[in-house]
């Protein structure tokens, strides 16, 4: 009885000392995407037989951190990807599209922040991230005729580790990510870096 009662008191102490976190920010991001053959395949009329697209974007970010002591808790991350180069047969050259193509990457997991004294610290996360494609069957620049899309997605499962910087309730994060492609018949992978910030609720 005197054990239980323990715990409990234990258990309570905890919880009032305890603060819940919610931190939510933006990046900016370079992205270099080796694509499968299913991808190459869907983007070949346009873009030719790409082996490698960089890309820009922006992302922005949740995270959810039941204790404040222990920062591991849930993430989701939407990135917003757009082509500005491509590489075929050991070239790279500059690409403008022209019909607004785009890549949107969503990413859902499991992060853990860990500070190392009152202001900096790093990160890891882990999880799973769908990638949707939205890329057009031509590019024409200024054409006045309707344009098709292809439209199509891919699994992957992927990995972020940076550092971060704390100050108040604001806070900066640089990092770099690793996806591979899950559920396709040929090997296909990105590579990010990205920075920013944001605010800790």
């Amino acid at each position: 009885m005197r054990k239980a009662a323990a715990i409990m008191l234990l258990l309570l102490s905890f919880s009032a000392y305890a603060a819940q976190e919610f931190w939510l920010g933006a990046d900016i991001l370079y992205d270099l995407n080796i694509p499968t053959s299913e991808v190459r395949d869907n983007l070949e009329s346009t873009y030719g037989r790409v082996e490698v697209i960089n890309s820009v974007g922006l992302g922005i970010d949740a995270i959810y951190f039941p204790f404040s002591q222990v920062r591991i808790g849930p993430f989701l991350t939407l990135d917003m990807i757009f082509p500005v180069g491509i590489s075929f047969d050991g070239t790279t050259e500059a690409f403008i599209s022209y019909e607004s193509d785009y890549r949107l990457d969503t990413s859902f997991g499991i992060a853990y922040y860990q500070l190392i004294g009152p202001r900096f610290g790093f990160f890891a996360d882990a999880g799973m991230e769908y990638g949707y494609y939205r890329a057009s069957t031509t590019n024409d620049p200024n054409s006045p005729g309707p344009v098709d899309y292809r439209r199509f997605g891919e699994w992957s499962v992927m990995g972020d580790l940076g550092i971060i910087a704390v100050r108040k309730n604001s806070y900066f994060r640089f990092y770099a990510g690793f996806s591979y492609s899950l559920f396709q018949s040929s090997q296909g992978m990105k590579i990010v870096i990205g920075g920013g910030g944001g605010f800790i609720l």
